[in-house]
């Protein structure tokens, strides 16, 4: 079971008195819908690499604290080994994620690049209506969103 039919029933309900909704954009439709379902979880990962750098410069602040001589605070030195165990294994988790989405997503821009070259061109068997523009569009977001996973897996 997979949420995509439905959504794009309700997104024909919602359009079908604005737009022409042919077989091409029911397609188009699916398409964009699945690749919708990658943006909540790029955007966790984005909360989990910036979590990550908050705690690392925090761990590097209460290091350079007790370098100077400073005397730490109750949580400074309680924690460090447990902290840092910890943060091994969250940038190893995130590592994971970030690579599991960026094969997922690796090969589908040159596919919906294709595609939409295709419809584009006026090819027998291609969508001949708008549907060509609003596949470059689906590109554009899975290499926008391709990109900022390479800056994470840079990153962690």
């Amino acid at each position: 079971m997979t949420p995509h039919p439905a959504n794009v029933r309700r997104r024909i309900r919602q359009l079908r008195d604005y737009l022409i909704l042919s077989s091409d954009w029911i397609s188009y439709a699916i398409i964009d819908d699945i690749t919708d379902v990658f943006q909540p979880l790029i955007q966790n990962i984005e909360d989990e690499v910036d979590e990550i750098d908050d705690k690392i410069l925090e761990f590097h602040s209460s290091t350079d604290k007790r370098l100077k001589g400073e005397k730490p605070s109750k949580n400074d030195d309680s924690n460090t080994f447990v902290d840092s165990s910890d943060m091994l294994r969250r940038v190893g988790d995130c590592r994971k994620r970030v690579m599991s989405l960026y094969r997922l997503l690796g090969n589908k821009a040159d596919v919906i690049k294709g595609f939409a070259k295709r419809c584009n061109e006026r090819w027998e068997v291609a969508p001949r209506s708008e549907i060509g523009l609003y596949l470059g569009d689906i590109q554009d977001h899975i290499i926008t969103m391709t990109s900022n996973l390479g800056h994470y897996e840079k990153y962690v």
